[in-house]
């Protein structure tokens, strides 16, 4: 797998989910209102991800997930619910809070032991 930014990810498996696992293509608009973002956002994190070929990306006419980027995206989906059941079954965080909460925990830097969590 590519090595894809926490942004990358999200964006990736919104594609992916929004194109019922890759058989249609998908609009920018779509996957801004998912990503509650702009389209413009969307359409330069396109440009990116079809950089890496991930997405099949055209101007004004929307994006299909490349086999690739199918494979990247289950495995970016694996790896969150993976954090998600430790979130909930072993830091006993509700579910309803624990894909915010993966996010969160992501974004934070974990300090040597003797240190606190910044």
């Amino acid at each position: 797998m590519k090595k894809l930014s926490f942004a990358e990810e999200n964006y990736l498996k919104a594609v992916y989910h929004l194109s019922e696992a890759g058989e249609k293509e998908v609009s920018t608009n779509a996957i801004a209102e998912e990503m509650q973002t702009k389209a413009a956002s969307v359409s330069d994190m396109l440009r990116r991800l079809s950089e890496k070929e991930l997405v099949i990306y055209k101007k004004y006419q929307g994006v299909k997930i490349s086999e690739s980027g199918k494979k990247s995206a289950l495995q970016v989906i694996r790896k969150h619910r993976l954090w998600e059941v430790f979130l909930v079954e072993k830091l006993k965080i509700q579910l309803g809070s624990g894909t915010r909460n993966c996010r969160t925990i992501r974004a934070y830097k974990i300090s040597p032991p003797d240190r606190k969590i910044r």
